[in-house]
């Protein structure tokens, strides 16, 4: 098991920040090839997502966002701040959870892991957490993947 922090420091009110470099990062360093990655935000107001990279996309998720809360300010009554936090945790997670291969987390090779900022600029947080089988675990799988498995028949 593999625990990592990753620290992330934004400069914008809203804003996303592509964190797929960073993740790839982390499981190159520890030679994570293989396995289960969680990733999870330590901030209230940052959330994850995985979206298709492109600028155009990416500018619309904002003004998606933006014309929310335009539509949300026009009652007197609503606490804006709180809208805005409630849409990002409608399009947002607080925590993915992915499987590695070839030392990348497993998403389409058009998309990217998105950090998304609802509540304005400093460093964020992300716990990471791995699980990779060991290599006394690959031997054992390789050694046992030749012999017939079955069930005990005094279970049954």
């Amino acid at each position: 098991i593999v625990k990592e922090r990753l620290a992330v420091e934004t400069h914008y009110l809203h804003e996303m920040i592509d964190i797929t470099d960073d993740i790839i990062s982390i499981l190159k360093r520890y030679q994570i090839d293989e396995g289960v990655m969680t990733i999870t935000s330590l901030s209230d107001s940052v959330g994850l997502l995985i979206l298709e990279y492109g600028r155009n996309i990416i500018r619309g998720v904002g003004l998606l966002l933006d014309e929310i809360v335009s539509l949300y300010k026009q009652t007197d009554d609503l606490d804006i701040e709180g809208v805005k936090e409630t849409m990002k945790r409608v399009l947002t997670s607080t925590t993915l959870s992915l499987s590695v291969e070839n030392y990348h987390p497993v998403i389409n090779p058009t998309h990217r892991i998105f950090a998304l900022e609802s509540m304005g600029p400093g460093v964020k947080e992300f716990a990471i957490t791995i699980i990779a089988p060991s290599a006394v675990d690959r031997a054992v799988l390789k050694l046992e993947s030749g012999r017939e498995i079955r069930g005990d028949d005094d279970l049954l």
